[in-house]
């Protein structure tokens, strides 16, 4: 869109640029005629006119766009190129057959009416040509009584014909004329002598003087012709009328004659109903060299009931009868199917309309829009998805809203859990201290604690509560404040100290939790002055100690912590020593799984750690954090990860 607008402008440039230089080969042609300036005039022109081609392509696509933008405007175009304009070429089609077929049948019904003319005047010949070669008188009289006898025997239309009888004498070959003239106004066209051409027969147009006639030569002795001549002038067209409503009009070829298309379209104007136009051409002979003379005309217009008599001899009223009724049935169709194909695409555009303005509504915010079940179809079907989805969509909201809600609160929550974890990790001589939690979710069930005591004394808490989320967040506040509260103030022997909390604790979980509940628990006490580590491990991952390039795991203990009311947990005790390292960490380390469903395990974060116990606690914790975050890789992490990793300095 964005470089056809552009091409706009230099368009317009361009047809400036034509503008000026057709402009000044117009002035140049105008003023200095003969001039080489003047050929600018024909380049301006072409260039104008390709100008012109481009800003019409681009007019027709801007009318198109802005025409089909509407489905049913391109229904409506589909209906007509579909349809209706198939359907006008097929009448146009068959209306110009039909016309032709029947302006061919009417030069056929000419062609009848003349054969039967020529008939007639054959059969009145030949009648008057027996009277006169009966034995007997063979004189000029016994010749004129022929010829009125006839005369009397043609219809009254044709009794302005010639009757003319050439006879030769014993031992001549040339044929004389008898003098048949019956009435001296009606002498004869054609003068004797009779032309040599004639003696082998004719029957057809001839012309002599500028007089078109029928002729017909009849024989009926090697010695006597008898030729009949009838004028094609207005008393025979005329006769024609009469027996055949037949209107004709002879007259040259058009190219010769100009007054031959107006007296064409004159033709029928007198006559009620249709009538059909045709114009047979013909070639006359001329009478006196029996050569084929100047092409002439009959134009005729003829009624269409006509030839449909002449065709069906029943007639051609049931004819008609049954043509209208099929008119009327074509008509009555083509209306139901104009007014069914309305309806149905009435029904389409209001459906899509419907839906057009909902999608409008939807992307104003107005999500409590419905669209009306019209009809039982596929964009009903349409709409009432479209109508769930809105209802899909406020539902969607609300629980968004109320997702949204939560997530504050859980925000709100991981705030106040992280308070509960230590801010920072404390400094004890000659411990290097390096935790950190990373939750599944927003807040943690795993848990972690530093309590010093004097400078030389330190006690480690490292817990991970059955389940995740909320509830596990809840229960490890609940344990945190328990343990805290039961630890206190040093006193006695840390062994069995640490025993009678983790006891403590077991009871008071066990009572204010559900069954299900229940905690894995690592208890620690440290001793800087003897370096001994004092621990009790309740069901938690045992605690790895790498010492002297051996590792050993902090197994003594008892079971988790909240499943029994009353279970006795035992302490143990290790001495650590300088370059010593021990780790704690929950069961989301060793249980991180890959894309293939394998777990990290304890085996490699034995070799990771055995691998690099010249670095610092801060960057073994971080390299292990790493290690497990790689071989989960895209996959969501499942469980609360906890790592607290002591070295001895």
């Amino acid at each position: 869109m964005t470089s056809s607008n552009s091409a706009l402008p230099k368009m317009a440039g361009y047809t400036i640029v034509a503008a000026a230089v057709y402009l000044v080969g117009l002035a140049a042609a105008t003023f200095l005629p003969g001039n080489i300036l003047g050929a600018l005039e024909d380049i301006g022109a072409f260039a104008l006119l390709v100008s012109a081609a481009y800003y019409g392509f681009r007019a027709f696509r801007w009318g198109k766009r802005r025409l089909l933008w509407k489905v049913r405007n391109k229904i409506i175009v589909s209906f007509a190129f579909v349809g209706i304009i198939p359907l006008i070429i097929l009448l146009i089609i068959a209306s110009t057959v039909l016309i032709i077929i029947l302006k061919q049948v009417s030069g056929f019904y000419l062609e009848h009416e003349l054969g039967v003319i020529t008939e007639t005047l054959d059969t009145a010949g030949r009648t008057a040509l027996l009277d006169y070669l009966r034995p007997g008188d063979h004189s000029v009289a016994a010749a004129r009584s022929a010829a009125e006898d006839g005369l009397r025997g043609l219809p009254f239309g044709l009794r302005h014909a010639a009757f003319l009888i050439y006879r030769t004498q014993h031992g001549s070959e040339e044929y004389r004329w008898i003098d048949t003239v019956v009435d001296p106004d009606n002498s004869p066209p054609l003068p004797p002598p009779m032309p040599a051409w004639v003696r082998d027969g004719y029957s057809g147009f001839t012309r002599d003087d500028q007089k078109v006639s029928f002729t017909d030569v009849v024989d009926l002795d090697s010695r006597t012709r008898l030729i009949i001549q009838l004028p094609f002038d207005q008393r025979t067209i005329d006769y024609l009328k009469r027996r055949t409503s037949l209107e004709v009009l002879l007259t040259r070829a058009p190219r010769e004659n100009p007054s031959f298309q107006q007296a064409y379209a004159s033709l029928g104007d007198a006559q009620q109903g249709f009538s059909i136009h045709w114009a047979n051409p013909f070639k006359p002979i001329a009478w006196d060299t029996g050569q084929a003379d100047e092409l002439w005309s009959i134009a005729l217009s003829v009624p269409l009931r006509t030839l449909l008599d002449y065709f069906f001899d029943q007639g051609t009223g049931p004819l008609i009868v049954l043509l209208v009724l099929l008119g009327v049935l074509f008509v009555a169709v083509e209306f139901i199917s104009l007014v069914i194909g309305v309806a149905i695409a009435r029904g389409i555009t209001q459906s899509i309309h419907d839906i057009y303005s909902a999608v409008l509504s939807i992307q104003a915010g107005d999500f409590s829009v419905r669209i009306p079940s019209r009809r039982k179809d596929q964009l009903d079907n349409v709409a009432e998805s479209l109508n769930e989805m809105s209802t899909s969509i406020v539902q969607l909201m609300g629980e968004i809203a109320k997702r949204e809600s939560i997530e504050k609160e859980l925000e709100i929550a991981k705030e106040v859990q992280i308070q509960l974890f230590p801010q920072q990790v404390p400094a004890l001589s000659p411990l290097q201290i390096a935790a950190s939690c990373s939750p599944a979710r927003q807040v943690s069930g795993d848990y972690y604690d530093f309590l010093a005591h004097g400078s030389g004394h330190l006690d480690i808490v490292v817990g991970d509560i059955s389940g995740k989320g909320i509830s596990a967040a809840l229960l490890m506040a609940s344990l945190q404040a328990t343990i805290r509260s039961g630890l206190g103030e040093l006193n006695g022997d840390p062994r069995a100290r640490i025993s009678q909390v983790v006891r403590s604790v077991n009871r008071q979980l066990y009572r204010r939790s559900s069954p299900e509940s229940y905690s894995t628990l690592v208890l620690s006490h440290f001793d800087a002055e003897k370096m001994r580590l004092s621990y009790c491990n309740a069901g938690h991952h045992p605690p790895l100690l790498f010492s002297e390039g051996r590792v050993s795991g902090l197994t003594i203990g008892g079971t988790v912590v909240g499943l029994f009311e009353n279970w006795d947990f035992e302490a143990g005790e290790v001495t650590l020593r300088p370059g010593d390292l021990l780790l704690y960490f929950t069961d989301g380390v060793v249980e991180a799984a890959n894309s293939e469903g394998e777990q990290f395990g304890t085996d490699r974060v034995t070799e990771i750690i055995r691998n690099n116990l010249f670095l610092t606690a801060d960057d073994i914790q971080q390299l292990l954090l790493d290690q497990v975050f790689e071989w989960t890789g895209d996959a969501d992490q499942a469980d609360d990860i906890t790592v607290v990793c002591i070295k001895v300095g």
